[in-house]
């Protein structure tokens, strides 16, 4: 039972000092439990774990999950390692497995595991950068000596669409950076973006794994996408993707970027349209087997186990929730609501846990500090206001919430506290400073992994 959400009776607060020197204990102690259960959830999703649980080698055969390889067969094996977990991941397996040749392709602050036989290279993350087309050259040169009797070990990891970047032919730098800031900053989802990012690339939407035939592919993948669909993990490279030009036309459209996107684009998805161009992907890829070895509910179930184990009752409700992050922070609000007054669906004290991905519309990743999780967190802030005995709190598993730390905290009390109304942080969107100047803020500094969101709320009676 989570009876630290519910004061003691036998202390006193009668007096406006015990009171609020109780409150804020409270406080204290339930944000320290927060943060704790949410650091649990990130640390069963550790990378080097999943690939140590999912991975074994016997009798020369190597097994991942349900699948068995006869490495007696194999007379080469490259390692590719793409995404924000890419540098774990790369250690685990090398730690495993004798590699032939590989490369390693992280985000900016990755440390050089200087691993023998694999090239190391960082790249930018969300919008790609110089750094990350010449990795992704090294990539396709690598794939492309891939012979018959060979396997590429392919590890995939959140932030692998921004990473693996190579533009199609006419296709420069610049308006890559412009149509993937434009994507972001709309209220598109993911497989929309993916639908476009697939179509104006060499790499993804199944390319990749034609680059390496007649070798084979295997795919271990840490998912970072709601439902953990293949084709819009890393924007697919090793997939066969159902998406067209026409779709890719129709994304831009809805979100009303088509008159405004890089003319080089649009020539691109209109030749494409009309066949000059040639599709993503469409038929079933025998040489490629993708496993995913981890993915958001791995992350919650963690808190789920870290709740059993402190003897709390818990319950999860979805990791598939996706939406407007203030909207969606409105009905967790709800939710908590629902639960302490009336006790349905599960009766108090009890921790609430969800995942997901949510998105922030028309907010600019470039340039303000903020992100979907601590805009989840103040919209529930807002609707709890003055409610006793309930804690609401976020992160992304990454530990970078769209731009600066990694979520947020909040109580009742949250709104009270701010210097300016939430809306004005809503329109900002800087609620790090808003939860800065409360100390309200989360920050894990950068995991090493990516599964999504991950979301608590501590209920008391």
């Amino acid at each position: 039972m989570l009876k630290s959400l519910s004061a003691p009776k036998k202390i006193k607060t009668n007096s406006y000092y015990n009171t609020k020197w109780f409150s804020n204990l409270l406080y204290m102690f339930n944000k320290k439990l927060a943060i704790e259960l949410l650091k649990r959830g990130v640390d069963e999703a550790d990378p080097y774990k999943a690939i140590n649980s999912s991975f074994s080698i016997q009798n020369n055969n190597l097994s991942i999950k349900d699948h068995s390889i006869n490495l007696g067969k194999i007379s080469k094996i490259s390692l590719i390692s793409v995404g924000k977990a890419s540098v774990p991941m790369a250690q685990a397996v090398s730690g495993r497995l004798e590699i032939d040749k590989g490369l390693i392709l992280a985000t900016e602050g990755s440390s050089d595991p200087d691993l023998d036989s694999i090239e190391f290279y960082k790249g930018s993350h969300p919008i790609p950068s110089k750094k990350n087309l010449e990795a992704s050259k090294h990539i396709l040169d690598l794939c492309e000596k891939i012979g018959k009797d060979e396997i590429v070990l392919l590890l995939i990891s959140g932030g692998g669409s921004a990473l693996l970047s190579y533009p199609a032919k006419d296709i420069p730098l610049s308006d890559l950076q412009k149509i993937t800031d434009m994507l972001l900053n709309s209220s598109a989802g993911i497989r929309d973006i993916n639908k476009v990012r697939k179509h104006i690339s060499q790499l993804k939407g199944g390319k990749l794994a034609k680059v390496i035939s007649p070798g084979k592919s295997i795919s271990l993948i840490l998912s970072d996408v709601v439902g953990d669909d293949l084709e819009a993990i890393a924007s697919g490279p090793t997939t066969p993707d159902p998406t067209t030009y026409t779709m890719a036309k129709s994304s831009l459209l809805e979100q009303d970027l088509w008159h405004s996107s890089p003319k080089s684009i649009k020539n691109l998805i209109l030749q494409g349209e009309r066949g000059y161009r040639e599709e993503t992907v469409k038929e079933d890829l025998n040489n490629c087997l993708n496993i995913i070895i981890g993915n958001n509910r791995t992350a919650v179930e963690g808190v789920e186990k870290a709740c059993v184990e402190r003897g709390h009752d818990s319950l999860i409700i979805s990791t598939q929730i996706e939406g407007e992050a203030k909207d969606v922070g409105y009905v967790h609000a709800a939710i908590s609501k629902e639960i302490q007054d009336f006790g349905s669906p599960v009766a108090p004290p009890v921790i609430v846990l969800s995942g997901g991905e949510l998105i922030v519309s028309g907010s600019s990743v470039s340039n303000k500090l903020g992100g979907p999780n601590r805009e989840f967190v103040l919209g529930a802030a807002t609707k709890i206001r003055n409610k006793k005995n309930v804690v609401i709190a976020a992160i992304d598993t990454d530990g970078i919430d769209g731009k600066g730390k990694s979520g947020a905290v909040a109580t009742g009390n949250t709104v009270n506290l701010i210097n300016k109304s939430p809306s004005y942080y809503f329109k900002k969107h800087n609620t790090q400073e808003c939860f800065d100047n409360i100390n309200s803020s989360i920050d894990l500094g950068e995991t090493g992994t990516n599964v999504n969101d991950l979301r608590i709320m501590l209920i008391g009676e």
